[in-house]
């Protein structure tokens, strides 16, 4: 047996070798790894083969830890600090898609082949663009995570085909359409017109509108403050956080928004709403 500075070479039949690597420790269990194949060929070739070996083991290329993709995806789900929303649509992809499909594969033998693949089954089978993308971006963070933790020493699906995703086309209603709705809300409901009226003035999200107090607006500046919103999810219920961007916006108002938003206050700038709510 002729031996290499990190490997091994065992002829084991006519132009048959074992080459062994002692590779890192594992970075999961911390257990040793030996790592093995079985080449054919000369013996040349296989002094050859075994300096590859030791190359690509050293570069994290060849037999890397025992964790699984699995694996990975817990851990990463566990530690990723993300909004209550991200995470629930993140732990739905893990669960539906990512894990069913790439799950059982050890992380080292990932690649981008099997990334493509899975979003080429996920869009044939009906699943939406959009969430055949969301699929890719958790799985490229949750592997771009591996490496920082020294589990590879690059992210596969870095080179994986990006799904793509459609240009959605927003058609906004008319002018006419608005005035009516508008019209229609001040009869039937006062208080949701004043609040109709701020969203056509502001283009503010639904969930930053929901989240809007009257500290936030300056009826004399004819201003308004965004700086945070409602959002829900199924595990956690309705809650307030910060905006999409996480910064703050001063927008204007219209004169229409402030003589509504004057007609639903109070003379002691509560709503009835913030009254009932002070009040409990």
């Amino acid at each position: 047996m002729s031996k290499a500075r990190t490997g091994s070479m065992l002829e084991r039949g006519s132009d048959t070798w074992r080459l062994q690597v002692a590779a890192d420790p594992d970075l999961v269990t911390g257990g040793r790894r030996r790592l093995s194949r079985t080449f054919h060929g000369t013996r040349g070739e296989a002094k050859e083969a075994l300096q590859r070996m030791v190359v690509e083991t050293g570069a994290g290329l060849w037999g890397g830890g025992t964790p699984r993709v699995e694996d990975l995806l817990d851990q990463f789900m566990a530690t990723c600090i993300v909004a209550p929303t991200t995470r629930q649509d993140w732990e739905s992809v893990v669960a539906r898609h990512l894990k069913p499909a790439l799950g059982h594969l050890p992380l080292w033998k990932l690649t981008a082949r099997d990334c493509d693949e899975l979003y080429a089954r996920m869009a044939a089978s009906g699943v939406g663009a959009w969430r055949v993308r969301y699929a890719h971006v958790v799985l490229h963070r949750a592997v771009a995570q591996a490496v920082r933790w020294g589990w590879l020493a690059r992210n596969p699906v870095s080179v994986a085909t990006r799904p793509p995703v459609p240009r959605s086309v927003i058609a906004p209603p008319s002018p006419e359409a608005i005035q009516a709705l508008l019209a229609e809300a001040e009869v039937s409901d006062p208080q949701m017109a004043c609040w109709l009226h701020v969203a056509v003035a502001t283009g503010a999200r639904r969930g930053e509108i929901c989240a809007l107090r009257w500290c936030d607006i300056d009826q004399v500046a004819k201003t308004v403050r965004i700086e945070r919103s409602v959002s829900v999810t199924k595990s956690g219920g309705v809650f307030v956080k910060s905006t999409k961007t996480d910064r703050a916006r001063l927008v204007s108002l219209t004169t229409q928004a402030i003589e509504a938003l004057a007609e639903t206050s109070e003379p002691n700038g509560l709503s009835r709403s913030d009254q009932r709510t002070a009040g409990a």
